[in-house]
Parts: C-alpha cells; sequence; structure tokens
C-alpha cells in the first residue's frame, strides 16, 4: 500500500500519528523528531521494498545539503527508539549495496469502538486516549470486529485509562515530567550574602549554606531544594516568590554572614512565599568555634516553623568534622573545588582537603571530598591516572569506613569504578547505595543516569536524569545529560530544548553549546549549528565541533583544516573526540587507533553518554572486528 502522509497508521506493533509526530509502542507514547518521522513514513510508503539511500536523501532530506551519514545515524536511531535488531530485523532490515527495506505490515489504523458516554471513564483532555496497540489481538487486526472483541478493547480501554498517566512518564515515553506538588514542607535553603568588611569571606557564607542545606535535607518530612539550584539565583535579583516557584517549593531560608577574625554573626530567616511573611527570623552573635552549635540552632529554628514532625524525636545534627580550623578548611576546600575547575583550581583543593583530614582523621567529609578532587587531575595533566584512582579509592574507603551512610562517599567510590577501573556493576552498586541512602539526592541520579548510557541504556538513562530535574530543576549538568540521550534517542526537538535549557543556565560552560549545535543539526538546521559550535567556551570542543560539522555539511575543506588543529591542541585529553571525527569520515584505522589512546588516558568522553555503543558517528565501525574486540575490552555490549 502507499499510505498518506497524515493519517493514524498501523505499522507492525506501532501505533504512527505523522500528524502529531508520534508513536505509540507496548502502551507506551514516543515523540518523534519530525524527520525521523518523515524517515519512517517514506520507509512505510514503500513497505516491502527498497529504498535507496539517494531516494531517502531526496524525500527525507529534500530541504537541506547532508551527505549520506545522515541516513545512516537516522535510521540507527529510529532503529533504537523502535527497539528493532539489525541483525534479525522486526522493522527496517538493511540489504547490502542497495538501501533499506521496511518489513513490517503497514495498515490504517483502526481506533477501538467508542465508548458510551454514560459508561465512559473521566479523561483529561490532554491524555491521548486511543487504545494501545497491544490490547488488541492479533487476530482480529483487519475490518470486521466481532462483539468478543469489542467487549476485550472496552475493558482494556478501562484499564488504559487508569494506568495511562504512570505509562506517560515510562523510560521510553515522551519527556513529559510528572509536575512536583509543593507542599507546605518544603524549602530552599539559598546562599547567604557575605557581610564580611572585606568581603572576602564567600567560602565561609556559602559553605556555612550549603551545611544547613544538608542538614534539613536529612529529614524524609521536608523537601529540600538541592544546592545546584538552589545557588543557582546568587548574585541574581529575583524576588523570593519567583525563585520558590522557579525550584517549586513554598519556603525560602536566606541570611547573612559576617565573619571578623575569631567573632560570627549569622542573621536567618524564613519566608513564607506565597503571603511574603517572616515565619522567623534571628541574630547570632558567636565565636567560631560555636558555629556547629549555630548550625544546629537554625535547622532546629527552621523545622519548628515549619512544625515538621521529627522521626527520630530530634533535629538534625551537623558534624562534618570536629575542628574548627578543619570546619573552615573544609568550606575553603568546597568553595575553591566548586568555582574554580581548572588545574590550579584543582590543586588547591585537594591540599585543603588534604589539611581538613590531617586536622580530623575522622571527618569522612573530608576525605570524601580529597577523593573527589583527586579524580579530577588526571584531566589536567597533573598526575598518572593509575596514581590517582589509588589516592582517590583510598580517600573513598576511609570516608566509608568513618561514615557507611554517607552518600557522597559511595558516589566517590562510584566515580573510581567508574572512571579508573571501567568496572561498571561495581559502579553502579555504589551508586545505588548512595540513591539508597537519599532518593532525593540529585547527584547520585546524575551519575547512576551517567552508568546507564555509558553501557547502552539510554532510555534508562533519560529517566534517571529526568527525576533528578525533578529534585534539581537548575542543574546545568542534568539538562545536558539529557540532551545527549535524546539525541542518542533519535529524539532531535527534544535534544535541542534540552540543550538550550543547559546554555541558558550556565552560558559559558563547557560543551553545551556543542549539545545544542549536534541537535539543531539533527533538525536540519545547519547555519544555527554553525553559530553554537563558535559559541563554545572549551577550545578544544570548538575545534571538534567544526571538523565534525563541517564534514557533516559536506564541506570537507574546512572539516580537514580543523582536525590538525584539534589533533595538536588537545590530543591529551580529547583523543575520543578525534577518533569519533575520524570515524564519522570513514577511516577506521585512524578512529581505532584514537580510541585506544583515549582508553589509555582513561578521558571522559570515552565514557560518557554510551558514546561507543549509541553514538551514530561510530555507526561505520560497528561491523568491523577490531571495533568489537575494543567495546569487549571496555566490557560495553556491541
Amino acid at each position: 500500500m502507499n499510505p498518506p502522509d497524515s493519517g493514524v497508521l498501523r505499522i507492525g506493533a506501532l501505533r504512527v500519528d505523522p500528524a502529531l509526530d508520534e508513536i505509540c509502542l507496548d502502551g507506551t507514547v514516543i515523540k518523534l523528531e519530525p524527520r525521523t518521522m518523515r524517515l519512517l513514513i517514506c520507509l512505510a510508503r514503500h513497505a516491502g521494498q527498497v529504498v535507496s539511500v539517494e531516494q531517502l536523501l531526496d524525500e527525507v532530506w529534500n530541504d537541506v545539503v547532508v551527505n549520506p551519514d545522515s541516513v545512516y545515524q537516522a535510521v540507527a536511531m529510529l532503529r533504537r527508539v523502535l527497539h528493532d535488531d539489525a541483525k534479525d530485523p522486526t522493522y527496517i532490515a538493511n540489504v547490502l549495496r542497495r538501501g533499506y527495506r521496511l518489513v513490517a505490515p503497514v495498515a490504517p489504523w483502526i481506533d477501538a469502538p467508542a465508548v458510551s458516554e454514560a459508561n465512559a471513564p473521566a479523561t483529561p483532555a490532554a491524555v491521548d486516549t486511543a487504545l494501545p496497540v497491544a490490547a488488541t489481538a492479533s487476530g482480529f487486526r483487519w475490518l470486521g470486529i466481532s462483539l468478543i472483541v469489542a467487549l476485550s478493547l472496552a475493558l482494556a480501554y478501562l484499564a488504559v485509562d487508569k494506568l495511562w498517566l504512570k505509562k506517560r512518564s515510562a523510560v521510553n515515553g515522551t519527556a513529559v515530567i510528572a509536575s512536583t506538588p509543593v507542599g507546605d514542607n518544603s524549602i530552599a535553603v539559598l546562599a547567604f550574602a557575605d557581610m564580611s568588611e572585606n568581603k572576602d569571606q564567600e567560602y565561609f557564607s556559602d559553605g556555612l549554606s550549603e551545611e544547613l542545606l544538608n542538614l534539613l535535607a536529612k529529614l524524609p518530612e521536608l523537601r529540600v531544594a538541592a544546592r545546584t539550584s538552589a545557588f543557582s539565583f546568587k548574585g541574581k535579583s529575583d524576588d523570593i516568590p519567583t525563585i520558590a516557584t522557579k525550584l517549586h517549593v513554598a519556603n525560602v531560608l536566606e541570611g547573612s554572614v559576617r565573619k571578623s577574625g575569631h567573632h560570627l554573626r549569622v542573621t536567618a530567616q524564613l519566608i513564607r512565599a506565597d503571603t511574603g511573611y517572616h515565619l522567623w527570623s534571628e541574630t547570632y552573635d558567636r565565636e567560631l568555634d560555636d558555629v556547629f552549635e549555630v548550625q544546629d540552632e537554625i535547622a532546629s529554628a527552621v523545622v519548628k516553623a515549619l512544625k515538621v514532625t521529627l522521626l527520630s524525636g530530634e533535629a538534625p545534627h551537623a558534624a562534618a568534622t570536629k575542628s574548627t580550623q578543619a570546619y573552615t578548611l573544609l568550606l575553603l576546600a568546597r568553595f575553591t573545588d566548586y568555582q574554580l575547575w581548572s588545574k590550579e583550581g584543582e590543586q588547591k583543593a585537594v591540599d585543603y582537603y588534604e589539611q581538613v583530614v590531617q586536622l580530623d582523621p575522622t571527618s569522612a567529609a573530608g576525605w570524601e571530598g580529597l577523593s573527589r578532587a583527586v579524580a579530577e587531575l588526571p584531566r589536567f595533566g597533573v598526575m598518572p591516572w593509575q596514581q590517582a584512582r589509588d589516592q582517590a579509592r583510598h580517600a573513598a574507603e576511609q570516608a566509608l569506613a568513618i561514615n557507611p551512610k554517607l552518600p557522597a562517599a559511595h558516589i566517590a567510590l562510584g566515580k573510581v569504578r567508574y572512571f579508573f577501573d571501567l568496572d561498571w556493576p561495581a559502579a553502579q552498586t555504589e551508586f545505588a547505595a548512595a540513591r539508597a541512602l537519599d532518593p532525593r539526592d540529585a547527584y547520585a541520579l546524575l551519575w547512576a543516569g551517567l552508568v546507564a548510557g555509558t553501557v547502552g541504556r539510554s532510555g534508562d538513562a533519560l529517566q534517571i536524569f529526568q527525576e533528578g530535574i525533578s529534585q534539581d530543576p537548575l542543574n546545568y549538568y542534568l539538562h545536558s545529560r539529557i540532551a545527549a540521550a535524546t539525541y542518542n534517542l533519535g529524539r532531535f526537538a527534544e535534544s535541542e530544548a534540552a540543550a538550550r535549557r543547559a546554555v541558558e543556565l550556565l552560558p559559558a560552560a563547557s560543551q553545551g553549546h556543542v549539545l545544542l549545535a549536534q541537535a539543531l543539526l539533527g533538525l536540519g538546521k545547519r547555519e544555527a549549528a554553525l553559530a553554537e559550535i563558535e559559541r563554545e567556551s572549551y577550545e578544544g570542543l570548538r575545534e571538534y565541533g567544526r571538523a565534525r560539522t563541517y564534514w557533516l555539511l559536506g564541506q570537507k575543506t574546512n572539516s580537514d583544516a580543523a582536525l590538525p588543529r584539534l589533533k595538536a591542541g588537545f590530543s591529551q585529553n580529547l583523543a575520543y573526540n578525534i577518533a569519533a571525527v575520524h570515524a564519522l569520515r570513514g577511516e577506521p584505522d585512524q578512529a581505532l587507533q584514537w580510541l585506544e589512546r583515549a582508553y589509555q588516558q582513561r578521558e571522559m568522553f570515552l565514557i560518557f553518554d554510551g558514546g561507543l555503543v549509541a553514538d551514530p558517528d561510530f555507526n561505520s565501525l560497528r561491523n568491523d572486528g577490531r571495533y568489537k574486540s575494543f567495546l569487549r575490552k571496555m566490557k560495553l555490549p556491541g
């Protein structure tokens, strides 16, 4: 048959709605990028026939200039969305040296019989109640549905109506994230202002705020906005109602710190966002040695003002370290770690953390921070990765020996297993342990999603990242990883939206603009993609983006010019990206050589986002025995 471009179709087990760019698979709605839908419809229009790459370029990419790699990538992504195996296809078969053939049957979709108005269940207007394919018996796909089938369909309709909202948020469903209700027992702790005379105590005011946030987050009855989101308003002029709305909280704790020598003045106030009323405020004039008591008193006062019932019968208690001097160094180390992600910054952070554990060897927070900071040093060429692995593992194990219930310590050890050992099950175990200890920890969700993506489970990774966003809605890293995961799933429009959100949150952060350019290119927006590449803050990724994008646009000369610059300046930490460009260009020997170098260097991008398993840039190597051997060495599927 020759189905039209509009009108709902049945393709195998799929319900396909071209007008909405949606397919329904096993009761789950999946939003396709428009060009991906055009690809599927083009194959359906020629169902059972071989469609050449040239024909697909003419019919699907007629409005843009691309090369055959775009077809290979798009087909690979569509297969991933459909869970289709290229070796044993249910939907799309390769025809060697000729093109592709849709092997699934194609027919018009026949909707379920209407349920009478008197008996119809109440259905939200925004929910599509079309019967999932799986609810229809395979023996009655065509016309002439009997009474028994009609009754079965009606029963299935009722079941689907009850389960639909749950399924809509499933891993491979639409990108709709269930909104987080704003309860009275929800709060954001903003970064306290540094009111010191010389304005040189920002590290201390930030650190005190974070400690308060961590204390309150220990209460299961209290929903606390994550640090990344709460601190994103630092230095901005947003009012309290706006902040509360963006963070999905009912209350906001703000304050200031004035530190002079050993004297400390802390002012804190708890504000109800919808009314602007102060629920509680207090000023504490203390000596620095009393800082732990001040933290506890503020946390207890907030709990009392919110009338939170404590399961334990007592307020949370601060215990980051026993020493005031070590505590000050701990805050300084964290501030340096957050603010100065650079060779010098990480070295300073390691130095501060080492002083913390020397002053207080029982500080689990100090050991955890040391593990995290040391693990970063190989990226800057400061320390061989083998040495960093040993030191980071030792520090993480020390933290866990002191406090096995510290989620951050499990994450620190999981990162060692992930980055250096390439032991995915062990890494997943540690990240799962962190999540079990604190299901609301967005940092744990980020790393759990990363390891899922690494082993090729892009759908699972996306679900975990979306869960993280519900806890930490303004987290740049989570939005950027959603952009990568949706790109790997062929959902370019969603990838563009997530990448745009990421660059809005941190315009100067590395990789965000490259991810946005990647999505734009998938959507055929070539000029916009090139513009985003030039906005990338990290020069190495700019050169990578140029080499890749120009090649896909057919501008070989420009790609040829960018690739040597990428190799000359960034081979120490972007060998994986160099390999990806060579693979995209159909140069397997060079690609495999640079992959081996990335492996020897334990590069971040080698394992992030499931690149080796899911990145379409490596499609030209999928059937190469050497590539398969490399995947086995990496303990990855393929």
